[in-house]
């Protein structure tokens, strides 16, 4: 089985990385995957050599192609190995690669798979938007779920969304991690309490540094680590300076396994998470995580047993949350193992492409 996946080496979100540890996955069942990308930066860079050390195919198409000539150039370079027989099934991760690879199975005749990593309409509403963009990705919508010959979203709770939203049957296939990546052993940085976000409203960010601000009140020796960023850097940093410290903006980190390995746990209290991939990442990290009781972070974090559910949105819900597992190690130590069984049986990459690649044949 030969797939086709498409990714710009300059710009790597969650979606992107989901689809990298798939192929993972279909690799080590002895598919194919195939992935057409632009050179990396040399902040992704790691990522891509993931992939080439599990022996998988990367085509690099085109250095420094932006805007329309990108994806005009995409378009091209994918048209022209599916019409050479290269691939069986196109499969996409995100609007725009849909749009175009959706192009490229009308030409060509290769059935297109597309995997929903969010609601792009609801999404819109947590951004800054231009007054055409709802009406863009309506179309984009459209035309995907047209020419798609099978669809899958990311959770069960997605899925769920998609069908009572806008009429979408999709099939809910969860986002594969990393497992090996996220399983070596590293020494605890004492009390360290990790979130991985954009800094964007969605992430709960604001509601993360007021529970901050009692945890720290209460526990003289924890300390916040969010790796990550966007627009609201400047606006944090600002308001947690009072911390002095011991709330730190740490930016973009290339290796988020070195952070997960040695803190204590992971906090993630987003507003809207189709999936939640850094509560997965703890998991296989064997950390406890404390997570917004919202989407698809309900089916990756039990709660009372891998770790805690809080109530979207409320800081002093969540602070209590962390201050319990502080205060337990051992509980906290226990969530973790749970925490990592559940991972290994539900979210390992080959068990989710073992699930994909049901769904390409049915495609096919």
């Amino acid at each position: 089985m030969r797939v086709l996946f498409t990714a710009s080496g300059s710009h790597l979100g969650g979606s992107t990385m989901a689809m990298m540890n798939l192929m993972i996955g279909l690799r080590k069942l002895g598919a194919e995957p195939l992935l057409l990308g632009t050179e990396p930066s040399q902040i992704y860079r790691p990522y891509f050599e993931r992939l080439e050390e599990v022996g998988i195919k990367i085509v690099y198409w085109v250095r420094g192609a932006v805007g329309a000539s990108y994806w005009a150039g995409l378009l091209a370079a994918a048209t022209k190995m599916a019409l050479k027989g290269s691939v069986d099934v196109l499969h996409a991760h995100t609007p725009k690669e849909g749009m175009v690879l959706s192009l490229v199975s009308r030409l060509t005749g290769r059935p297109l798979v597309y995997t929903f990593e969010g609601d792009p309409l609801l999404e819109l509403r947590f951004q800054e938007r231009r007054l055409y963009d709802e009406a863009l990705h309506r179309q984009f919508l459209r035309e995907i779920v047209r020419t798609s010959a099978a669809l899958a979203a990311c959770s069960r709770w997605l899925a769920s969304h998609l069908r009572e939203n806008y009429g979408i049957d999709a099939e809910p296939i969860p986002n594969p991690v990393d497992v090996e990546r996220f399983s070596q052993p590293g020494t605890p940085m004492g009390r360290t309490i990790v979130t991985l976000a954009r800094l964007v409203e969605v992430k709960g960010l604001r509601t993360l540094l007021r529970a901050a601000e009692k945890v720290i009140r209460v526990d003289g020796e924890a300390t916040f680590l969010v790796a990550g960023d966007g627009p609201m850097r400047e606006t944090l940093e600002r308001e947690s300076a009072r911390l002095e410290g011991r709330f730190r903006l740490l930016g973009f980190h290339r290796r988020p396994q070195e952070l997960l390995k040695t803190c204590y746990m992971l906090v993630m209290p987003s507003l809207y998470e189709p999936f939640g991939m850094p509560a997965a990442e703890a998991g296989a990290a064997s950390k406890p995580v404390v997570a917004s009781r919202t989407g698809g972070l309900q089916e990756i974090v039990e709660d009372g047993s891998t770790g805690l559910l809080h109530r979207p949105g409320d800081h002093e819900d969540l602070a209590e949350k962390v201050l319990r597992l502080l205060g337990d190690p051992k509980l906290a130590a226990e969530m973790g193992m749970r925490g990592r069984e559940r991972v290994m049986r539900l979210f390992s990459p080959e068990v989710v492409a073992a699930k994909y690649l049901k769904l390409y044949e049915e495609a096919l």
